[in-house]
């Protein structure tokens, strides 16, 4: 389920963060086995949470520069044909489970 790899991959990359040991992007990159442009696609998602993110080229870390706290919970429900398609017009069984776990994340700013 690649959406949960991606949860997985945003938890883990705001654990680095707060921890302020991500090392350079290309280091961060390799850590989480994904390409420099997948990372700064993750980097700009918390950018868009309002995460105040910043990279310290000295220190090789990316740091919060003031409080954020991201949480992500996601549960996953099966659902009939039927139901599906009185809720979401008849998406595919993919999409609906990508809506229903992300449609339960809590971003919480501290």
């Amino acid at each position: 389920m690649n959406f949960v790899r991606q949860i997985e991959r945003l938890q883990m990359v705001n654990k680095l963060i707060n921890e302020e040991r991500t090392g350079t992007p290309g280091e961060l990159a390799i850590r989480l086995g994904v390409s420099r442009r997948q990372l700064f696609r993750l980097l700009e998602l918390l950018r868009d949470w309002e995460a105040p993110l910043r990279y310290s080229k000295s220190l090789s870390t990316y740091y919060y520069d003031g409080s954020f706290d991201l949480e992500i919970k996601f549960s996953i429900k099966v659902i009939t044909d039927t139901e599906s398609k009185k809720i979401h017009g008849g998406l595919n069984k993919y999409h609906r489970c990508l809506e229903m776990a992300l449609s339960n994340y809590t971003l919480i700013e501290g």
